[in-house]
């Protein structure tokens, strides 16, 4: 009992010092702080009695510099070279999510907006993307509920998902069904994104607690946010706006058939609502998204993608099209990756809800700019950090996007990908990295970055753009060796692995041989001596690594046309 009380005392002591905005005042605008965000780490963690003490210490005197002092007394910074021991294990006194739900009723601290992020259970990397999606939301300030959807868990697993660390204030976790490769009776298709809208379904329909913000924010599962997602403020989005309406009156507004999406608009073009595709117009026979003409379909419906924002009420009302959309389109389509995300826009259209489309949301990759349809232009003269020297901290430029969507690679590869070079890739982490004997990942020499104006001299905007893809490359990966740090100090209670050393090395691509004009020697036919060892340990294949070019699905892998499949069936539910 009193393990129970000391528990429900220490959560809202971190609700309370989020409701003061402390994550805020944790960030500068040039760097993303590293480890001093334990504060709000895994709430199970029982430190009642010192933080608790600091928050009624803050209440009497609450000013800012008690606060910060306050949150480094029972925080200090440490350091990610120490190896260390776990933090003490989780309350049992009572069901830790039972008892955060009585704590965090719908909406207990005023703020607006719910995010949810669907995954399945078994996907691999799921608890170390969520874990960097957390913290990447705490530092970044952000408010409200963070809900990830987990599909077709059994019941063991779901206990042992409950006790995993959390690093949000306010997250939570919602078990669905899993609906692939059944999404309804009778239908029998291995399309792991059916997950996405039927879990949504799910969720909208039986959360506990009931869902109670009006606005809410449907992202992916690998996302790391720079800025807090908000909504409703009466900002001018023009910057930010690539449509045909008047830019100057565009605004970040969410109301009943009003809603936010990110611009996919280089990767979907004008998806099934195209002329010569004529799948929207089958799917909308009868229906009032029959109506739409292609110039309104292009402006607020085809190019759609996460994040996408809309009313409680909106989503409560077109989530049975976006599910029965996507299962009749999947029988009008050869195998189409995309065909989830076709089917929300659709989906969208039969309910007239119309989306403001914006490339700051999500951004995926620079190669995707498209003239403004991906917020590409935050590197820019003002911004003079090398963004690959420091280990740790991710150094931010004055306007980032709110968030980045890395379903993509990421890396300098100085004579072309073609040649080869270490990159990001969130394929190509190994399963174990997350166990504690394992390496983080090294970043790139910092000499990537200095090298950018020299490589690409005579190319103004392949500098801006490597500029910006080398950026990413070591936001992301800081961001995820951030996020594998505070994970094995809590799971791993003898110490773990600090050293950033393993690399992903894209192996230059081979030419194809010249055909035959004789039959090869029987040494020729031999294989190499040996030959598995000629592989470094910390260097990926480029042949192990599925293309980034068609990683655009959403609740899966990329199609299995460029990923094969693996002998896990659960790792292709990867998040895109």
């Amino acid at each position: 009992m009193q393990a129970t009380a000391l528990l429900m005392v220490t959560v809202i002591s971190l609700a309370l010092l989020n409701y003061y905005g402390l994550t805020k005042s944790m960030m500068t605008r040039t760097t993303m702080l590293g480890d001093t965000t334990e504060l709000y780490a895994d709430r199970y963690h029982v430190r009642t009695s010192a933080i608790s003490n600091k928050v009624r210490k803050m209440a009497e005197h609450g000013n800012d510099t008690t606060r910060m002092r306050m949150i480094e007394d029972a925080n200090p910074a440490l350091d990610p070279n120490v190896v260390r021991s776990a933090a003490p294990s989780p309350a049992r006194a009572e069901d830790p999510e039972h008892l955060l739900k009585k704590l965090y009723p719908g909406n207990y601290d005023d703020s607006n907006i719910h995010i949810v992020y669907s995954t399945s259970c078994y996907q691999g990397h799921r608890m170390l993307l969520s874990a960097t999606l957390q913290l990447s939301a705490t530092r970044s300030g952000q408010k409200g509920p963070i809900t990830q959807i987990i599909s077709g868990c059994k019941e063991e697993d779901k206990a042992k998902i409950l006790e995993e660390p959390r690093f949000y204030y306010d997250f939570r976790i919602h078990f669905s069904p899993g609906y692939s490769p059944t999404p309804v009776p009778g239908v029998n298709d291995d399309y792991s994104p059916y997950n996405k809208p039927f879990s949504l379904r799910d969720f909208l329909l039986t959360a506990d607690p009931p869902v109670k913000h009006d606005i809410v924010a449907l992202i992916d599962g690998d996302f790391v946010f720079f800025k807090p997602m908000e909504v409703n403020t009466g900002r001018v989005m023009s910057k930010y706006y690539r449509g045909s309406r008047n830019a100057s009156n565009v605004t970040d507004e969410v109301s009943r058939g009003v809603a936010i999406a990110q611009d996919w608009r280089p990767y979907m073009g004008s998806g099934w609502f195209a002329e010569d595709n004529g799948r929207a117009k089958k799917l909308c026979e009868g229906r009032p998204c029959d109506q739409v003409t292609p110039e309104e379909a292009l402006e607020y419906y085809a190019g759609t993608g996460p994040p996408y924002i809309m009313t409680r009420r909106d989503m409560q009302l077109f989530v049975e099209d976006y599910c029965n959309f996507v299962v009749t389109g999947r029988t009008m389509v050869d195998d189409d990756w995309m065909t989830e995300m076709y089917g929300y826009a659709v989906a969208a259209a039969n309910h007239g809800i119309r989306h403001t489309v914006l490339s700051n949301l999500g951004v995926t990759h620079p190669e995707y700019e498209n003239e403004g349809n991906e917020y590409w232009s935050f590197i820019d003269d003002n911004f003079t950090a090398n963004p690959c020297a420091d280990p740790f901290n991710v150094n931010l430029p004055e306007d980032p996007p709110i968030g980045l969507h890395y379903c993509q690679e990421y890396g300098l590869y100085p004579q072309g990908r073609e040649a080869g070079g270490q990159y990001f890739y969130k394929y190509g982490m190994p399963r174990e990295i997350i166990e504690c004997s394992s390496e983080l990942l090294a970043l790139p020499s910092a000499d990537d970055w200095n090298a950018i104006d020299t490589l690409f001299a005579d190319d103004p905007s392949k500098r801006v753009f490597k500029r910006h893809e080398v950026w990413t490359e070591c936001a992301v990966i800081k961001s995820i060796n951030h996020a594998l740090r505070r994970l094995k100090e809590a799971i791993c209670p003898s110490g773990f692995n600090t050293f950033q050393a393993f690399k992903m090395i894209r192996e230059p691509a081979t030419p194809s041989p010249e055909p035959e004009t004789e039959a090869p020697s029987e040494q020729d036919t031999q294989p190499p001596e040996s030959s598995e060892a000629e592989v470094p340990v910390a260097e990926i294949p480029v042949e192990e690594i599925p293309s980034p070019e068609l990683d655009i699905g959403d609740e899966g892998t990329v199609p299995e046309t460029t990923d094969p499949k693996p002998d896990d069936p659960a790792q292709q539910e990867t998040t895109s």
